[in-house]
């Protein structure tokens, strides 16, 4: 990949959220809005988890091309979560200026990532983040823009699919690059000192983990077809294994693993860890028990 090219061309793509019409019509009907509500509020606060992700990775390398990458697909995150607000504001699920409130599991993952994303190495991120993108762009706004023909959905996620490519095609070109660039004793000396981290294990298994079982849950709840999802989980495990570089990454290999757990529709521990939490929750003082910081 020529990084000053994609450079280039995150600087050139970059739009506003006022390039969208927000008035236009076309608005979803109130129930089609409202089983959406959840699922919009998720994904609200999953690109805010994102965007200190993105500028702790331009924080963590040190080609200046690939920084500069990295703080535009920082910002691609903001704007994506900013046009999903006005989005809900549109469909009248929230008023000019409100939030959506998080779940438990989101809460902390936003809590400890805002603060700790610096304490996840590089070559770790670069291997969980596809995945992730993978499952949004291909499963999850999939299905929200087959369930509303709100033109100004439409409009919008167009907009926020093509930030998507870029930051997919990125990630795959560092992924192989890495694979590289360390030896198989400093991939796992990366892994350790990852997982190793309170706050990172905090977030993994009180946040990430336990936030994947109860967004499962939920999907299937509002009709999604766990098919897409398990293709793009099978989409990241069949890119990584078709580059012999990726597939001797020894943090693909891990995130491969647990990609491979979900597309088998395996979430024993997701499920327990969501109970868990929801019983913590609702235990007393819950807010000082998921802050850990």
């Amino acid at each position: 990949m020529d990084l000053a090219r994609m450079r280039r061309a995150c600087e050139d793509f970059q739009w506003s959220v006022d390039d969208v019409d927000w008035d236009a019509p076309g608005h979803a009907d109130r129930a089609t809005a409202e089983s959406l509500r959840g699922f919009l509020s998720d994904v609200v606060w999953v690109e805010y988890v994102a965007e200190p992700i993105f500028t702790a990775m331009a924080d963590n390398v040190t080609d200046p091309d690939l920084q500069a990458i990295y703080r535009s697909f920082s910002a691609d995150e903001r704007r994506h979560a900013d046009a999903e607000l006005e989005l809900m504001v549109r469909w009248g699920l929230l008023r000019r200026g409100e939030m959506p409130s998080p779940n438990v599991n989101i809460r902390t993952l936003h809590r400890q990532l805002s603060k700790h994303s610096a304490a996840i190495h590089p070559s770790v991120l670069v291997a969980v983040i596809p995945m992730l993108e993978l499952l949004l762009d291909g499963a999850l706004i999939r299905f929200l823009m087959e369930a509303s023909d709100d033109p100004v959905l439409h409009s919008a996620f167009a907009r926020i699919n093509r930030d998507e490519s870029r930051h997919l095609a990125v990630d795959f070109y560092v992924l192989e690059t890495d694979a590289q660039q360390y030896s198989a004793l400093g991939h796992a000396r990366n892994i350790v000192s990852t997982v190793t981290n309170r706050h990172i294990l905090w977030a993994l298994f009180f946040g990430f983990i336990p936030y994947l079982g109860r967004a499962r849950l939920n999907l299937e709840a509002m009709g999604l077809d766990y098919a897409n999802v398990r293709r793009m989980l099978r989409r990241y495990v069949d890119l990584g294994d078709d580059n012999p570089a990726i597939a001797r990454n020894p943090c693909y290999r891990a995130v491969r693993l647990y990609a491979a757990k979900l597309a088998r529709g395996d979430f024993v521990l997701e499920d327990m860890l969501a109970r868990l939490s929801d019983a913590v929750a609702k235990v007393g003082r819950p807010s000082r028990f998921f802050r850990s910081t």
